[in-house]
């Protein structure tokens, strides 16, 4: 019989003790009673949940709690007293787990039984609503996710009905408008309306096609004007908004009837092709043409600062990018970004540039850049467009503050950039803003020992643009 595989997401332990020295001692000695002793315990405890067929168990959240004096002896009794502890809470916490999911009249199941296929659709609804990914998506798991996901399987009712309901909101449509490609967006488009739209197709589609020629402001209008058409049922607006850009479809002389045809090959709409022409008609003879025509309207972010955000710290990747917080100011000023007031002109490009700084990659989803964005001033649950286009010049000056940041650091001085990426500056860490002031927790590596010699303060970092000082813990 095959080994059940777990995948453990997230391990916290807090730890009260009555001595910053004793505190320094679990700390150092945790990472391998954690992997040795607790790791092992909680695999056999998993080993004895009942599985269906390839169906994925999940548990959200298992939390325990213990008391013990022992272990200040620092003895292999005192350990095996601590294990034992942990395995009975363990035990009795997947115990009462399974008895509430059995209860039908718990509202909330805490364990969740899932297919592949719909863990799969669950994370990209999970991502299109808040921008990052959910805990049960592992780091390797997190870079090839959008290369393997199959656009085709959005008609399951796991992801349909969930979807319908997201896309009412403002953040999600921008959010799905920033980050995906058009031929993808028809796709997601196609569910709300139970459309037939097939991926190998669409290309050929010449709406399709001027809209990947057109700059990010038109993808944004036309996408906007497809989601409010879809909920708010005003057909209307599609010949405002033919109108207001007109000279795009004249270019590649699309009429308005050629450019209706085209709209229903991947968009049905509640009005017949006929109907549509007759409302265009009425809209040339009128001789309040000038008046009638909308003032050309922008796809404003949704005030996200507003939210309440679901919890009070979040994991990033990047964290390593704090190391250079001496160098942001110089770098963005001399890549134009910089107003007066240490105020900055493009937030979402300098996010960007930052991490190509970290990765010397181009155009990732948002995921893989909370960090950057919250160094930007930017909310970590507001979009961001992914497709940004970082200068020629722009690299090279980020290659220039990566250079110059290792000529100050003595130790590293002889270093090529590539190892300061992969070794410093992607590193996972731990965002919380619990606090009046935003902490930063990296876990230690044997190489940080490397980061006594840097000749400035990383522990108390002040961002210009970022009004709260924030705190780092590597």
């Amino acid at each position: 019989m095959a080994r059940n595989l777990h995948s453990i997401q997230r391990v916290l332990f807090e730890i009260d003790t009555h001595s910053m020295l004793m505190a320094n001692s679990f700390k150092n000695s945790l990472a391998v009673f954690l992997q040795d002793e607790v790791v092992p315990v909680l695999e056999k405890q998993f080993d004895l949940i009942e599985s269906i067929g390839n169906k994925i168990v999940q548990i959200e959240k298992l939390e325990i709690s213990i008391q013990s004096n022992t272990w200040e002896n620092d003895s292999i009794f005192s350990k095996n007293d601590i294990k034992n502890q942990i395995e009975k809470e363990i035990q009795k916490a997947l115990n009462e787990l399974q008895k509430t999911t059995t209860n039908k009249e718990e509202k909330e199941s805490k364990i969740e039984t899932i297919s592949p296929e719909d863990k799969e659709l669950k994370t990209l609804l999970y991502f299109i609503e808040n921008g990052s990914m959910p805990w049960w998506v592992s780091k390797e798991d997190e870079i090839d996710f959008f290369k393997k996901i199959n656009f085709e399987n959005l008609k399951n009712d796991v992801f349909k009905i969930q979807f319908r309901n997201l896309i009412q909101q403002k953040k999600v449509q921008k959010r799905i408008i920033d980050q995906f490609a058009n031929k993808e967006i028809v796709l997601f488009t196609s569910v709300l309306l139970d459309s037939e739209a097939q991926q190998k197709m669409l290309s050929k589609t010449p709406l399709l096609q001027l809209l990947n020629k057109k700059s990010y402001e038109f993808k944004s209008l036309f996408w906007q004007l497809i989601f409010d058409v879809s909920n708010e049922k005003k057909p209307m607006d599609l010949v405002f908004f033919y109108h207001q850009k007109r000279a795009e479809f004249s270019s590649v002389k699309m009429s308005f009837e050629l450019f209706i045809q085209n709209l229903k090959a991947f968009f049905p709409l509640n009005a017949s092709a006929d109907e549509l022409t007759k409302m265009n008609d009425n809209y040339l003879n009128s001789e309040k043409v000038k008046s009638a025509v909308k003032p050309e309207s922008t796809i404003e972010n949704p005030k996200i600062e507003a939210e309440k955000i679901n919890s009070e710290s979040c994991y990033v990747q990047n964290a390593g990018l704090i190391i250079l917080h001496p160098f942001f100011k110089e770098l963005l000023k001399s890549c134009g970004l910089m107003g007066d007031s240490n105020t900055l002109l493009n937030k979402e490009l300098a996010a960007h540039i930052l991490h190509y700084a970290a990765t010397k990659r181009e155009n990732d989803y948002e995921h893989t850049m909370l960090f950057e964005k919250f160094l930007c001033g930017i909310p970590l649950h507001q979009s961001i467009q992914r497709e940004v286009k970082i200068e020629e010049l722009h690299k090279q000056q980020v290659e220039e503050m990566l250079a110059s940041a290792l000529l100050h650091w003595s130790a590293l001085k002889n270093t090529s950039t590539g190892v300061l990426r992969s070794e410093f500056l992607q590193r996972e860490g731990k965002l919380d803003w619990s606090e009046s002031n935003p902490k930063l927790t990296i876990e230690r590596k044997t190489q940080d020992l490397l980061l006594e010699k840097i000749p400035w303060n990383i522990t108390i970092v002040k961002i210009p643009w970022i009004e709260k000082l924030i705190y780092t813990q590597w």
